[in-house]
């Protein structure tokens, strides 16, 4: 159990990525990510993993096209 939706998110990201570390080593997230999610993938670009940060429409949706492309 965690306390926060904060802690919540950097233990999923961090630990996820950081156990499988030989097999996954990138990132993919949204703009408009919680900024909790897009602190801890800054944290995990910083120890080498790779992070792409996809833009969003106007309206907050991502473009398929984009989305597929990363």
């Amino acid at each position: 159990m965690t306390a926060s939706g904060r802690e919540a998110n950097n233990l999923a990201l961090k630990g996820l990525l950081r156990a499988t570390r030989g097999e996954r080593r990138r990132l993919v997230v949204s703009a408009i990510e919680h900024g909790s999610v897009l602190e801890a993938a800054r944290a995990l670009e910083a120890e080498g993993f790779a992070l792409t940060v996809l833009p969003v429409e106007r309206n907050g949706a991502l473009d398929p096209g984009v989305l597929e492309a990363a």
